[in-house]
């Protein structure tokens, strides 16, 4: 149950975590189905996001009372648990790619259970698709302008702070990577009576093309 997690927010260098830890709480679904513990236990939850949109996301979970509820626990699975891969690759300026894959110790989840499981598990990302075209719709119906890199929001919820994170590092990274493609940028050169001059190479087919101009 999220609205029962402790959050806590992290940034170590380029690196953002988000951890929620679940102290006592009923077990959800898919650790009912598969995991060690029917009743209330311990859960957590630790997304890690590695820039420009990689993501793991640690699931564990242990009796409650096995261990002293903290973040130090929340690096590994516990008595079960699993992890879960996400590589968002951009496809345009409005849609994208979101590969994904799933962990876990096979001992975990016996194999003639396997395919119930990944069926849950990828129901989750179906649930997110559903919340990507959602946030889409707003962008584009946006009368203010909206856009990716800046929805103009008026408010920041607790919750966003991982994600306003994220977009620090994105956009300091984007700087950066423009500030070295302009040094990279060949001047050009100048020709007698002030007009410039456009260098040129041959490209592989043979065909000249402009690799730098005034």
């Amino acid at each position: 149950m999220a609205e029962d997690a402790d959050v806590v927010y992290e940034r170590v260098g380029d690196i953002v975590r988000v951890t929620r830890e679940m102290i006592d709480v009923p077990a959800a679904k898919t650790y009912v189905d598969f995991g060690t513990h029917g009743g209330n236990f311990d859960r957590w939850s630790q997304l890690e996001w590695r820039a420009p949109a990689f993501f793991v996301n640690q699931n564990g979970s242990e009796a409650t009372g096995l261990r002293k509820p903290g973040l130090y626990r929340c690096f590994d699975r516990g008595e079960w648990g699993f992890q879960v891969y996400h590589a968002i690759t951009p496809e345009t300026d409005r849609t994208t790619n979101q590969f994904s894959a799933i962990a876990h110790e096979l001992a975990a989840v016996p194999k003639k259970d396997r395919k119930e499981f990944y069926r849950q598990c990828h129901q989750v990302f179906i649930e997110d698709f559903d919340m990507y075209n959602a946030q889409q719709l707003m962008i584009d119906s946006d009368p203010e302008g909206a856009t990716p890199e800046n929805i103009g929001s008026r408010v920041s919820p607790d919750f966003d702070q991982g994600f306003l994170q994220a977009r620090r590092i994105i956009d300091r990274k984007l700087k950066e990577e423009e500030a070295a493609r302009r040094r990279r940028k060949p001047a050009a050169k100048k020709r007698p009576g002030g007009r410039a001059k456009t260098a040129r190479r041959r490209g592989a087919k043979g065909k000249a093309e402009a690799w730098a101009t005034a």
